[in-house]
């Protein structure tokens, strides 16, 4: 039918610019008879023309004396307007002076009243500083007199063991009595030569245990007057702060006094500076109907000027229209005879009507070519239509039957978790009763104190900082934060709802030997959003360095969020990441992490298996690549280039690592022949990072590594064959040292047969 219709179409246009040919010659031959005529009806317009333009300039010339005269009415009322009008603005300016000056005194008063205020609430400020200290030394001087009253009791128990230690020792059966009786006599210390060796020993352990007994009385007796003196202390303080509790008080009562009238001054202050612009606005207004009115004046002495000249220019336009008159009447007549003369083009008329025959079979043979085409277009859209439709029903299948599958996973889960957290419950109901038995009243009353102190502290910073929401702002809010429990139960949240996922719970979930859960998240995010952050378990982040964001984006998170303020690999791969768009926007999701609604069937559940799957990179030379910061002045560059492949997974990163040019950084060659060959899992998310290092020297104490530049790029990006790859700095920019900075690689691909 395309065929047939287009021969169709070749003939019609054939016989149609033969038609054409033959009316241009027919329209040649009636032009060159219709141009005499037509120009002898020229002429005679033209003199026709010119004596109705004669008739017009008349009426013109009286038309604009009559304008003239209300011109001159106009500009005498205009005059008296004019007057009027500057009498007004000089009042209204006069009355717009007067309400400046009045708000200017306004805005001091109320300049005034807002520093009273700065100065009340200053001293209320300072006097609660005072309060809190003074409320910290009640606090010291309370932990003083409980250390106080511990020393008292410690050295009191120490001397009722030494009283029984003594009372025990006097109870001696055998040197008892004649310790009383030297204790009667008072002859303890005489006739220590006379006694036995264990008389001797019994008595010094009396007379030692005697003198211990009296020095814990005394430090008994003054440990109870040091008691007595921090307890005053603490009395005294705590008078002092409850004087300071109530200047805070009275202090407050007159700032919010103070705060108010001058909240009403600037109020009052807004209000007479409204007023004053109000008038200088309507002063304004007048002083510009006043020029407007000397302008209209002013325009119309310019019309009256204007019109004058016109009726100058008409009466002179009305004498030319009556000699063009004569001057058109003489070349009628001539035109007319030329004009007898071209009459025969009966030929010319024959031979378009044959070609008009031959157009017309053309046509209708076209007509007939077509009906069947659209005929045929017709199936094929019908056939179309109907694939569409059958493949939006095997969607709507599809999603419908894996809800249901995922309400039924989640209805399990959750009757697990309320047995387990039924058992649970059990449990801590005991240890409840327990504590609950084992708790003081005195603590659960000072604990409740405390706990209404500091929050009252937490709600006056936490509400001097809350600012009101606009309702309409959080009409806008579409994304919905939700805690991640498990996977059956988000997947059958709306798709507004999303999880914010910690590096750690990412880490332990992809850990798993079953990879149940991470097929579920990559099904949750074709449709959710999740973000992942840094974590801040002291095992993974030692310091402020990164995690790989290739995992996450292996398994369709949208957002990976990165610590920008150091360069490390991984900001250096995320940099690559966004190089797809020339890093300008968002960059899509694979196709196989979509869930495509209709269409086109091809683009659906499309795997990356389509990419290559073992890729070889050959390091050949570099050029113009500039120095580190401490070789800047002086010295050469030892350079070797690290290849790194970060794959999806939790596996280590595959490195490749050249040899070291020495002494070399404008352009050193490695051409290697080999090379390194990468084997790709997942090559839609994974990055490859060419990263230029400067080798310290083999004396070197630490022989440490100096960062050079780098590049990053997706594998799903990379090309075969011989290429030059552009470098940047450590802040992912090319300018300065590293604008032609470059790599040059040779890069093949290849396909990994896999086993049926």
């Amino acid at each position: 039918a395309s065929d047939a219709l287009a021969i169709a179409k070749s003939l019609m246009n054939k016989s149609r610019k033969e038609l054409k040919e033959a009316e241009v010659a027919l329209t040649r031959a009636e032009q060159r008879k219709r141009d005499s005529k037509d120009l002898a009806i020229k002429s005679a317009n033209e003199a026709k023309e010119c004596e109705i333009y004669a008739v017009e300039t008349k009426h013109y010339i009286q038309k604009v004396k009559k304008q003239l005269e209300k011109c001159e009415k106009k500009s005498n009322t205009a005059s008296t307007v004019t007057s009027t009008a500057l009498t007004e603005a000089k009042i209204s300016e006069d009355r717009a002076v007067e309400a400046e000056h009045r708000a200017k005194r306004s805005s001091a008063t109320a300049a005034a009243d807002h520093a009273k205020s700065d100065t009340e609430t200053e001293r209320e400020v300072q006097l609660e500083k005072e309060a809190a200290s003074l409320q910290k030394q009640c606090k010291e001087a309370n932990s003083a007199v409980r250390v106080s009253k511990q020393k008292v009791a410690t050295i009191d128990d120490g001397h009722q063991k030494a009283s029984a230690q003594l009372a025990s020792i006097e109870k001696n059966e055998q040197y008892g009595s004649e310790l009383r009786r030297r204790i009667e006599r008072q002859e303890l210390e005489s006739h220590a030569e006379d006694d036995d060796q264990d008389l001797a020993k019994y008595l010094k352990k009396y007379r030692a245990k005697c003198q211990e007994v009296d020095n814990l009385w005394n430090k008994l007796l003054n440990a109870n007057q040091d008691r007595k003196n921090i307890e005053k202390k603490k009395v005294r303080m705590q008078r002092a702060l409850d004087e300071a509790a109530h200047k805070v008080k009275i202090q407050s009562t007159a700032g919010v006094h103070s705060r108010s009238k001058a909240d009403q001054s600037a109020a009052l202050a807004d209000q007479v500076a409204e007023y004053a612009e109000e008038e200088r606005e309507a002063a304004n207004m007048r002083q510009i109907a006043s020029e407007r009115a000397e302008e209209n004046l002013h325009n119309l002495g310019t019309q009256q000027a204007s019109l004058i000249a016109q009726v100058d220019e008409a009466e002179k336009a009305h004498l030319d229209a009556e000699e063009k008159k004569l001057q058109a009447n003489m070349l009628t007549e001539k035109h007319d005879g030329e004009a007898f003369n071209a009459r025969d083009t009966k030929k010319y008329h024959q031979r378009v009507e044959r070609k008009n025959i031959q157009v017309k079979a053309a046509v209708k043979a076209h007509l007939a070519a077509s009906s069947e085409k659209k005929a045929a277009d017709t199936n094929v859209a019908e056939t179309s239509c109907a694939l569409n439709a059958n493949a939006d029903v095997y969607h709507k299948a599809k999603v419908d039957a894996s809800t249901q599958k995922h309400q039924i996973n989640a209805e399990r889960r959750m009757e697990s978790n309320a047995v387990s957290a039924f058992k649970k419950y059990k449990a801590l109901v005991q240890e409840a009763e327990v504590a609950k038995e084992a708790a003081a009243a005195a603590q659960v009353t000072a604990a409740r104190k405390a706990s209404g102190v500091r929050s009252s502290k937490d709600y006056r910073m936490k509400k001097s900082k809350v600012k009101e929401v606009a309702m309409n702002l959080a009409n806008l809010t579409t994304l919905h934060s939700t805690k991640f429990r498990f996977f059956e139960g988000s997947l059958t949240l709306p798709f507004n709802n999303m999880h914010n996922i910690a590096e750690g719970k990412m880490i332990q979930i992809m850990s798993n030997e079953d990879d149940f859960e991470a097929r579920q998240w990559r099904e949750f995010n074709k449709n959710h959003m999740t973000r992942i952050y840094p974590s801040r378990m002291h095992q993974l982040r030692l310091n402020q360095s990164n995690y790989n964001p290739v995992l996450p984006w292996s398994l369709g998170c949208q957002i990976a969020s990165l610590n920008q303020q150091i360069c490390d690999a991984f900001v250096l791969v995320n940099d690559g990441r966004f190089r797809v768009n020339g890093s300008c926007g968002y960059v899509l999701k694979p196709e196989f992490m979509i869930e495509r609604k209709g269409g086109d069937i091809s683009k659906r559940n499309r795997f990356s298996a389509d990419m290559p799957q073992k890729w070889t990179v050959k390091v050949l030379s570099g050029y113009n690549l500039p120095k580190p910061k401490k070789k800047a002045l002086a010295g050469n560059v030892n350079v070797r280039v690290r290849v790194t492949l970060y794959d999806g997974g939790l596996s280590a990163p595959t490195v490749h690592l050249t040899d070291t040019v020495k002494n070399n950084g404008l352009n050193p060659i490695w051409n290697e022949y080999n090379g390194a060959a990468f084997s790709v899992v997942e090559p839609s998310a994974a990055i490859l990072l060419f990263s230029l290092w400067d080798v310290g020297e083999e004396t070197d104490v630490d022989n440490s590594e100096d960062f050079i530049a780098a590049a990053a790029m997706p594998i799903s990006c990379l090309r075969e064959g011989y290429r030059s790859i552009a470098l940047f700095d450590s802040n992912h920019m090319r300018c300065g040292s590293h604008a032609y900075s470059c790599l040059f690689v040779n890069i093949g691909a290849e396909y990994e047969k896999k086993l049926q």
